[in-house]
């Protein structure tokens, strides 16, 4: 039975347990640094949904100052620049009135532990340190980095074997695109292993929250759409991704959540989660899908796919310039 269907019907049948949640937990707990850890949606705090709320009740997740984790192998280098935020509770999905909303989006309570979202996306300066030193390794027969039939790179090889990744001039400061939901987990994965934090891709929840900024309006500055504060399709002629940090900052001091390139986030994507997800730290994760969840819009989309509410999923392989990723970490 696909993973979807299967969780819809242990839904249904009373249970509310996200697929893989007790195997989810005991692989966490079993985790050490390294190892992308996963322990959200391991507890279920009620039996099923908060439908057609108004507010969140409790506290609501805080920003604070933005921190860099400095690697352990005594180079001096750090990881990327993240955002801590506190734990609380937040309203999560769109109103029926918001242009482009879809039933997917349907609004409900969250409450998610304490993490960090990276503040900017994740550059190609920061992927190619990642790729000199693991390689441009292939998980289900496709490199990390899956740039082989790119008309226009933006990270050059270089040495013998052209093993040495480089970004091309000028584009240091671009998010990485052409990047496998794979090769983004594996580059999370090795900055736990350099820092001795757990990072990971951010679940649904963290991106939108994060992405929110603690605005409950269909954009994170109001209702109305801004062109200035967005790289959407009409921002550049012709459309195209900017170095990250190119527009102003939400209310949190999080940049680009909004346009620029599409975000992978942890989630497999289904589009029923949000009818019976746990309230606590809820994800639907998969290894194993074909089908990732994205994030944000990106350069070419229109304003009603550049919300904080809106979900959609692409193949795990990715594109060849409009998806990248940020990170989160455990706690801060």
């Amino acid at each position: 039975m696909h993973g979807g269907l299967r969780r819809r019907f242990q839904a249904l049948a009373g249970g509310w347990r996200v697929i893989g949640a007790l195997a989810l937990a005991a692989w966490t707990n079993a985790s050490c640094v390294g190892v992308e850890p996963v322990a959200y949606g391991a507890r279920l705090d009620r039996a099923g949904p908060s439908m057609a709320i108004d507010r969140a009740d409790g506290p609501v997740p805080v920003a604070g100052a933005p921190f860099a984790d400095r690697f352990l192998d005594g180079s001096g280098r750090v990881g990327p620049s993240m955002v801590p935020i506190a734990e609380g509770r937040f309203v999560m999905g769109s109103r029926p009135t918001e242009f482009g909303y879809s039933p997917r989006e349907v609004r409900h309570d969250v409450e998610l532990s304490a993490y960090a979202i990276g503040r900017f996306e994740v550059t190609n300066a920061e992927f190619c340190a990642f790729l000199n030193a693991e390689g441009n390794q292939r998980e289900r027969d496709v490199p990390w980095l899956d740039d082989e039939d790119v008309e226009e790179p933006r990270i050059r090889r270089e040495g013998p074997g052209g093993r040495r990744f480089v970004p091309v001039d000028g584009y240091e400061r671009h998010p990485v695109v052409t990047v496998t939901w794979l090769g983004a987990r594996a580059y999370a994965r090795w900055l736990s292993k350099m820092t001795g934090r757990r990072y990971r891709l951010p679940t649904e929840a963290q991106w939108e929250c994060a992405a929110r900024a603690g605005a409950e309006t269909a954009w994170p500055w109001g209702e109305e759409f801004d062109a200035s504060r967005v790289n959407w399709r009409r921002a550049n002629d012709p459309p195209r991704a900017m170095p990250v940090g190119s527009y102003a900052a939400n209310a949190w001091g999080v940049h680009d959540m909004i346009g620029n390139v599409w975000e992978w986030v942890l989630d497999d994507f289904d589009p029923h989660f949000y009818l019976y997800s746990p309230l606590r730290d809820p994800v639907s994760f998969e290894r194993e899908t074909w089908t990732p969840g994205i994030r944000g819009g990106g350069f070419r989309d229109s304003i009603e796919l550049c919300r904080p509410g809106v979900r959609a999923n692409y193949f795990w392989r990715g594109d060849r310039d409009s998806i990248g990723f940020r990170v989160s970490r455990e706690g801060f």
